[in-house]
Protein backbone atom coordinates (compact mmCIF):
# COMPACT_ATOMS: atom_id res chain seq x y z
CA UNK A 1 0.00 0.00 0.00
CA UNK A 2 1.45 3.33 -1.30
CA UNK A 3 1.78 6.71 1.25
CA UNK A 4 -1.05 7.88 -0.19
CA UNK A 5 -3.37 4.78 0.12
CA UNK A 6 -2.21 4.35 4.13
CA UNK A 7 -3.40 8.08 5.18
CA UNK A 8 -6.92 7.29 3.45
CA UNK A 9 -7.32 4.27 4.99
CA UNK A 10 -5.92 6.05 8.33
CA UNK A 11 -7.44 8.94 8.38
CA UNK A 12 -11.36 6.81 6.84
CA UNK A 13 -10.71 9.09 3.81
CA UNK A 14 -12.02 8.28 0.71
CA UNK A 15 -10.11 9.46 -2.50
CA UNK A 16 -13.32 10.57 -4.96
CA UNK A 17 -15.32 11.98 -1.81
CA UNK A 18 -12.97 13.88 0.53
CA UNK A 19 -13.03 17.92 0.28
CA UNK A 20 -10.63 20.24 -1.29
CA UNK A 21 -8.34 20.84 1.47
CA UNK A 22 -7.63 17.25 2.55
CA UNK A 23 -6.99 15.46 -1.32
CA UNK A 24 -4.82 18.82 -1.58
CA UNK A 25 -3.08 17.92 1.23
CA UNK A 26 -2.83 14.26 0.38
CA UNK A 27 -1.02 15.79 -2.92
CA UNK A 28 1.12 17.37 -1.60
CA UNK A 29 2.63 14.70 0.89
CA UNK A 30 2.16 12.33 -1.99
CA UNK A 31 4.46 14.66 -3.95
CA UNK A 32 6.73 15.15 -1.06
CA UNK A 33 7.58 11.17 -0.76
CA UNK A 34 8.38 10.37 -4.75
CA UNK A 35 10.58 13.41 -3.81
CA UNK A 36 12.01 11.81 -0.99
CA UNK A 37 11.98 8.19 -2.65
CA UNK A 38 14.41 9.82 -5.45
CA UNK A 39 16.51 12.35 -3.29
CA UNK A 40 17.39 8.28 -1.51
CA UNK A 41 17.74 7.05 -4.26
CA UNK A 42 20.40 9.30 -5.74
CA UNK A 43 21.72 9.49 -1.66
CA UNK A 44 24.97 7.45 -2.53
CA UNK A 45 27.82 8.93 -4.62
CA UNK A 46 29.90 7.47 -6.83
CA UNK A 47 33.49 9.15 -5.51
CA UNK A 48 35.59 10.38 -8.83
CA UNK A 49 38.98 10.03 -8.42
CA UNK A 50 42.36 8.87 -10.40
CA UNK A 51 41.84 5.52 -12.45
CA UNK A 52 45.36 5.07 -12.59
CA UNK A 53 46.28 1.06 -12.16
CA UNK A 54 42.64 0.08 -12.49
CA UNK A 55 41.99 -2.38 -15.19
CA UNK A 56 39.36 -4.84 -15.99
CA UNK A 57 39.90 -8.59 -16.55
CA UNK A 58 37.56 -10.45 -18.39
CA UNK A 59 36.56 -14.37 -18.15
CA UNK A 60 39.61 -16.93 -18.08
CA UNK A 61 41.87 -14.33 -17.71
CA UNK A 62 40.52 -13.78 -14.35
CA UNK A 63 42.37 -17.35 -13.35
CA UNK A 64 45.31 -16.65 -15.16
CA UNK A 65 45.65 -13.19 -12.97
CA UNK A 66 44.63 -14.86 -9.86
CA UNK A 67 46.94 -17.83 -10.30
CA UNK A 68 50.19 -15.43 -10.98
CA UNK A 69 49.21 -13.06 -7.86
CA UNK A 70 48.79 -16.34 -5.59
CA UNK A 71 52.17 -17.67 -6.78
CA UNK A 72 53.85 -14.28 -6.41
CA UNK A 73 52.20 -13.54 -2.88
CA UNK A 74 54.78 -12.95 -0.34
CA UNK A 75 53.54 -11.86 3.27
CA UNK A 76 49.47 -12.02 2.72
CA UNK A 77 46.83 -13.40 0.54
CA UNK A 78 43.16 -13.13 1.52
CA UNK A 79 40.33 -14.70 0.13
CA UNK A 80 36.73 -14.48 0.38
CA UNK A 81 34.76 -16.66 -2.36
CA UNK A 82 31.11 -18.23 -2.90
CA UNK A 83 32.41 -20.73 -5.06
CA UNK A 84 35.75 -22.27 -5.34
CA UNK A 85 36.81 -25.30 -7.01
CA UNK A 86 39.28 -25.19 -8.98
CA UNK A 87 42.54 -27.45 -8.16
CA UNK A 88 45.02 -25.46 -9.38
CA UNK A 89 44.38 -22.41 -6.96
CA UNK A 90 43.31 -24.73 -4.29
CA UNK A 91 46.87 -26.08 -5.10
CA UNK A 92 48.79 -22.28 -4.85
CA UNK A 93 46.92 -21.23 -2.16
CA UNK A 94 48.30 -23.81 -0.15
CA UNK A 95 51.61 -23.57 -1.21
CA UNK A 96 51.26 -19.98 -0.31
CA UNK A 97 50.69 -21.45 3.29
CA UNK A 98 53.89 -23.77 3.40
CA UNK A 99 55.98 -20.83 2.24
CA UNK A 100 55.05 -18.64 5.06
CA UNK A 101 52.54 -16.06 3.57
CA UNK A 102 49.46 -14.89 5.71
CA UNK A 103 47.02 -17.09 4.01
CA UNK A 104 43.14 -16.85 5.07
CA UNK A 105 40.41 -17.53 2.99
CA UNK A 106 36.58 -17.10 4.15
CA UNK A 107 33.95 -19.77 2.06
CA UNK A 108 30.71 -19.65 1.74
CA UNK A 109 28.84 -23.09 3.62
CA UNK A 110 25.83 -24.03 1.05
CA UNK A 111 27.99 -23.74 -1.76
CA UNK A 112 28.82 -27.64 -2.60
CA UNK A 113 32.52 -26.92 -3.96
CA UNK A 114 33.56 -24.52 -1.52
CA UNK A 115 32.79 -27.43 1.15
CA UNK A 116 34.96 -29.68 -0.44
CA UNK A 117 37.69 -26.79 -0.81
CA UNK A 118 37.23 -25.91 2.81
CA UNK A 119 38.23 -29.41 3.69
CA UNK A 120 40.69 -29.79 1.10
CA UNK A 121 42.48 -26.40 2.78
CA UNK A 122 41.81 -27.47 6.15
CA UNK A 123 43.69 -30.30 5.85
CA UNK A 124 46.50 -28.36 4.23
CA UNK A 125 47.18 -26.28 7.26
CA UNK A 126 45.89 -23.06 5.74
CA UNK A 127 43.16 -20.96 8.03
CA UNK A 128 39.68 -21.28 6.57
CA UNK A 129 36.39 -20.87 7.59
CA UNK A 130 33.20 -21.27 6.55
CA UNK A 131 30.46 -18.38 6.24
CA UNK A 132 26.58 -19.02 7.03
CA UNK A 133 24.40 -16.14 5.94
CA UNK A 134 21.02 -16.70 7.68
CA UNK A 135 18.79 -17.50 4.90
CA UNK A 136 21.30 -16.67 2.15
CA UNK A 137 24.83 -17.02 1.34
CA UNK A 138 27.72 -15.25 0.97
CA UNK A 139 27.96 -14.84 -2.53
CA UNK A 140 31.13 -12.23 -2.48
CA UNK A 141 34.23 -13.02 -4.89
CA UNK A 142 37.82 -11.21 -3.09
CA UNK A 143 40.92 -11.77 -3.60
CA UNK A 144 43.41 -9.75 -1.75
CA UNK A 145 47.52 -9.89 -2.12
CA UNK A 146 50.65 -7.81 -1.45
CA UNK A 147 49.86 -6.63 -5.42
CA UNK A 148 46.43 -5.58 -5.15
CA UNK A 149 43.00 -7.05 -4.94
CA UNK A 150 40.36 -8.36 -7.87
CA UNK A 151 37.05 -7.73 -7.24
CA UNK A 152 34.02 -8.70 -8.97
CA UNK A 153 31.46 -11.47 -9.92
CA UNK A 154 33.81 -14.01 -10.93
CA UNK A 155 33.34 -17.21 -9.16
CA UNK A 156 36.40 -20.17 -8.84
CA UNK A 157 34.28 -23.04 -10.09
CA UNK A 158 35.17 -25.82 -12.33
CA UNK A 159 33.11 -24.19 -14.81
CA UNK A 160 33.02 -20.48 -14.36
CA UNK A 161 36.25 -19.50 -16.46
CA UNK A 162 33.65 -20.31 -19.69
CA UNK A 163 31.17 -17.65 -18.40
CA UNK A 164 31.14 -13.87 -19.70
CA UNK A 165 32.69 -12.03 -16.75
CA UNK A 166 34.71 -9.86 -15.01
CA UNK A 167 36.70 -8.83 -12.48
CA UNK A 168 38.45 -5.25 -11.63
CA UNK A 169 41.66 -5.02 -10.49
CA UNK A 170 42.90 -2.66 -7.71
CA UNK A 171 46.44 -1.75 -6.62
CA UNK A 172 47.29 -2.36 -3.50
CA UNK A 173 47.62 1.56 -2.45
CA UNK A 174 44.44 2.30 -4.53
CA UNK A 175 41.79 3.67 -1.84
CA UNK A 176 39.47 1.05 -3.23
CA UNK A 177 41.69 -1.66 -2.32
CA UNK A 178 41.73 -0.44 1.30
CA UNK A 179 37.97 -0.48 1.45
CA UNK A 180 37.82 -4.03 0.16
CA UNK A 181 40.67 -5.39 2.34
CA UNK A 182 38.75 -3.62 5.61
CA UNK A 183 35.76 -5.62 4.05
CA UNK A 184 37.54 -8.79 4.42
CA UNK A 185 39.16 -7.68 7.93
CA UNK A 186 35.31 -7.30 9.59
CA UNK A 187 34.31 -10.73 7.75
CA UNK A 188 37.12 -12.02 9.54
CA UNK A 189 37.24 -10.56 12.76
CA UNK A 190 33.58 -10.12 13.29
CA UNK A 191 31.46 -13.03 11.49
CA UNK A 192 30.21 -13.03 7.85
CA UNK A 193 26.63 -11.66 8.06
CA UNK A 194 24.22 -9.43 5.81
CA UNK A 195 24.80 -5.83 6.14
CA UNK A 196 24.14 -2.61 4.85
CA UNK A 197 27.15 -0.85 3.93
CA UNK A 198 28.26 2.40 2.01
CA UNK A 199 31.91 3.31 1.94
CA UNK A 200 33.59 5.80 -0.66
CA UNK A 201 34.37 2.84 -3.12
CA UNK A 202 32.35 -0.41 -1.45
CA UNK A 203 29.20 -0.86 -1.22
CA UNK A 204 27.34 -4.18 0.65
CA UNK A 205 23.05 -5.23 1.05
CA UNK A 206 20.51 -2.85 0.40
CA UNK A 207 23.29 0.01 -0.22
CA UNK A 208 24.00 -1.66 -3.71
CA UNK A 209 20.63 -1.18 -4.41
CA UNK A 210 20.60 2.47 -3.56
CA UNK A 211 24.35 3.22 -5.72
CA UNK A 212 22.52 1.60 -8.74
CA UNK A 213 19.57 3.43 -8.37
CA UNK A 214 21.22 6.61 -7.53
CA UNK A 215 23.48 6.30 -10.84
CA UNK A 216 20.45 5.35 -12.81
CA UNK A 217 18.05 8.47 -12.04
CA UNK A 218 21.25 10.34 -12.37
CA UNK A 219 21.88 9.38 -16.25
CA UNK A 220 21.44 11.89 -18.44
CA UNK A 221 22.41 10.40 -21.40
CA UNK A 222 22.90 6.75 -21.68
CA UNK A 223 22.76 3.64 -19.64
CA UNK A 224 24.42 -0.05 -20.27
CA UNK A 225 24.09 -3.24 -17.86
CA UNK A 226 24.94 -6.63 -18.06
CA UNK A 227 23.22 -8.70 -15.46
CA UNK A 228 22.70 -12.03 -15.35
CA UNK A 229 19.49 -11.98 -12.44
CA UNK A 230 17.54 -8.66 -12.45
CA UNK A 231 14.01 -9.04 -10.34
CA UNK A 232 14.29 -6.21 -7.87
CA UNK A 233 11.13 -3.73 -8.78
CA UNK A 234 13.02 -0.79 -7.38
CA UNK A 235 15.76 -1.34 -10.07
CA UNK A 236 13.69 -2.09 -12.30
CA UNK A 237 11.32 1.07 -11.91
CA UNK A 238 14.45 2.95 -11.83
CA UNK A 239 15.47 1.94 -15.46
CA UNK A 240 12.04 2.81 -16.64
CA UNK A 241 11.82 5.83 -15.20
CA UNK A 242 14.83 6.43 -16.73
CA UNK A 243 13.79 5.23 -20.39
CA UNK A 244 10.93 7.56 -19.91
CA UNK A 245 12.89 10.69 -19.75
CA UNK A 246 14.91 10.06 -22.98
CA UNK A 247 17.81 8.30 -21.35
CA UNK A 248 18.99 5.27 -23.94
CA UNK A 249 18.72 2.35 -21.47
CA UNK A 250 20.18 -0.67 -23.46
CA UNK A 251 20.14 -3.93 -21.20
CA UNK A 252 21.76 -7.69 -21.78
CA UNK A 253 20.27 -10.58 -20.14
CA UNK A 254 21.22 -14.15 -19.74
CA UNK A 255 18.96 -16.21 -21.69
CA UNK A 256 18.71 -18.86 -19.40
CA UNK A 257 17.40 -17.28 -16.01
CA UNK A 258 13.73 -17.13 -15.53
CA UNK A 259 13.24 -13.82 -13.84
CA UNK A 260 14.36 -12.16 -17.51
CA UNK A 261 11.41 -12.91 -18.82
CA UNK A 262 9.51 -10.18 -16.90
CA UNK A 263 12.73 -7.82 -16.57
CA UNK A 264 12.39 -7.90 -20.38
CA UNK A 265 8.75 -7.34 -21.01
CA UNK A 266 8.88 -4.38 -18.09
CA UNK A 267 11.50 -2.80 -19.52
CA UNK A 268 10.83 -3.20 -22.93
CA UNK A 269 7.12 -1.73 -22.59
CA UNK A 270 9.22 1.26 -21.11
CA UNK A 271 11.34 1.76 -24.32
CA UNK A 272 14.32 0.50 -23.16
CA UNK A 273 16.65 -1.60 -25.75
CA UNK A 274 16.60 -5.17 -23.87
CA UNK A 275 18.51 -8.39 -25.56
CA UNK A 276 19.30 -11.56 -24.57
CA UNK A 277 22.76 -12.88 -25.14
CA UNK A 278 24.01 -15.20 -27.46
CA UNK A 279 24.96 -18.41 -25.16
CA UNK A 280 27.22 -21.31 -26.67
CA UNK A 281 26.60 -23.05 -23.19
CA UNK A 282 28.41 -20.63 -20.55
CA UNK A 283 26.70 -17.71 -18.87
CA UNK A 284 26.00 -14.11 -18.98
CA UNK A 285 27.38 -13.76 -15.47
CA UNK A 286 28.25 -10.13 -14.91
CA UNK A 287 26.59 -7.51 -12.87
CA UNK A 288 27.59 -4.78 -14.23
CA UNK A 289 26.38 -0.98 -14.73
CA UNK A 290 27.66 2.24 -16.80
CA UNK A 291 25.71 5.12 -16.56
CA UNK A 292 26.54 8.58 -18.86
CA UNK A 293 29.14 6.32 -20.30
CA UNK A 294 31.92 7.55 -17.13
CA UNK A 295 29.95 6.05 -14.12
CA UNK A 296 30.62 1.97 -13.78
CA UNK A 297 28.94 -0.04 -10.55
CA UNK A 298 29.95 -3.93 -10.47
CA UNK A 299 30.24 -6.53 -8.55
CA UNK A 300 28.53 -9.60 -7.07
CA UNK A 301 25.15 -8.62 -6.45
CA UNK A 302 22.67 -9.27 -9.11
CA UNK A 303 20.04 -6.95 -8.99
CA UNK A 304 17.17 -8.93 -6.93
CA UNK A 305 15.60 -8.79 -3.96
CA UNK A 306 17.45 -11.71 -2.30
CA UNK A 307 20.84 -10.04 -3.10
CA UNK A 308 20.04 -6.77 -1.53
CA UNK A 309 18.60 -7.36 1.25
CA UNK A 310 18.96 -11.23 2.24
CA UNK A 311 22.81 -11.94 0.92
CA UNK A 312 26.38 -11.19 1.92
CA UNK A 313 27.49 -8.89 -1.08
CA UNK A 314 30.22 -7.19 -1.94
CA UNK A 315 29.94 -3.95 -5.09
CA UNK A 316 32.53 -1.31 -5.74
CA UNK A 317 31.42 2.05 -7.90
CA UNK A 318 33.82 4.65 -9.26
CA UNK A 319 34.31 7.07 -12.38
CA UNK A 320 36.35 6.14 -15.60
CA UNK A 321 35.96 6.95 -18.92
CA UNK A 322 38.37 5.03 -20.17
CA UNK A 323 36.96 1.49 -18.41
CA UNK A 324 33.93 2.39 -18.74
CA UNK A 325 34.44 2.86 -22.77
CA UNK A 326 35.93 -0.94 -22.55
CA UNK A 327 32.78 -1.99 -20.49
CA UNK A 328 30.61 -0.27 -23.58
CA UNK A 329 32.72 -1.72 -26.26
CA UNK A 330 31.91 -5.47 -24.84
CA UNK A 331 27.87 -4.72 -24.90
CA UNK A 332 27.77 -3.95 -28.38
CA UNK A 333 29.90 -6.31 -28.98
CA UNK A 334 28.12 -8.76 -27.68
CA UNK A 335 25.05 -7.04 -28.85
CA UNK A 336 26.58 -7.82 -32.70
CA UNK A 337 26.62 -11.63 -31.75
CA UNK A 338 23.16 -11.99 -31.14
CA UNK A 339 22.12 -10.61 -34.85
Amino acid sequence: MNLLSRLCAKGGLNRTHTPLRARTLLRILAACWTVAVLLGACASPVRTGADSGLRLVWGERVRDQSLRWIDRAATLLWIEMYEWGDEALLEAAARAADRGVDVRVILDATEEHSRRAFDFLRREGVQVRQAAVPGGIDHVKLLLTDEGCLVGSMNWGPGSWANHDLVLRVPADHPLGRECRAHFEKDWEHGVAHRREAGQWVYSGEAVRDVLTGAVERAQRSIYAEIFDLNDETVLRSLARAAGRGVEVHVLLDPRQPDRWFAQDFLAASGADVRLYRSRGERLHAKVLVADEETVVMGSANWTNRAFEVNHELNVAFRSRRLAAEILEDWRSQAARIR
